[in-house]
């Protein structure tokens, strides 16, 4: 079963549960993924069935005690970011282009305008259009730095 787990690149756990489940492809010893595989596509375990081992699923409390006490110990060493320090500096990003965005914006629209040979006005839609981007890039940063 595990050579088989590793050749279909499926868990173990799932292909003991189709065993169970009364799956084609099981003969013997052997596992025929031509008919096993069509029908894990069409069933798949429920939302709340256990399909891992006993021994998986202590394993997989273990390793979670593991990261908790990793976190736990980065934390009391200080190698852990405050959050309101990101907040903070996320905060003097997004100010910091919102100043930079209006206090150019004639004198790059003018240069721009006159390199391209396009009239100011498409070259102030263009500089807002880009300026937005780059202000939807800080807050979804942002987003993802207060989560």
């Amino acid at each position: 079963m595990k050579d088989a787990s590793a050749e279909m690149g499926i868990p173990t756990s799932i292909l003991r549960w189709a065993k169970r489940q009364g799956a084609p492809g099981f003969v013997g010893s052997r596992i025929r993924p031509e008919l096993l595989m069509p029908w894990l596509e069409e069933n798949q375990p429920a939302a709340g069935e256990p399909v891992i081992a006993k021994e998986q699923a202590v394993l997989m409390r273990v390793l979670e005690q593991v990261r908790d006490l990793r976190r736990k110990n980065d934390e009391q060493e200080g190698l852990l970011i405050a959050r309101a320090w990101v907040q903070e500096r996320m905060g003097a990003a997004c100010s910091t282009w919102i100043r930079l965005r209006q206090d150019g914006k004639d004198a790059r629209c003018l240069t721009a305008s006159g390199q391209h040979g396009a009239p100011v006005a498409m070259a102030r839609s263009l500089y807002d259009q880009v300026s937005a981007d780059g202000g939807e890039v800080l807050r979804s940063l942002a987003e993802v730095f207060n989560e």
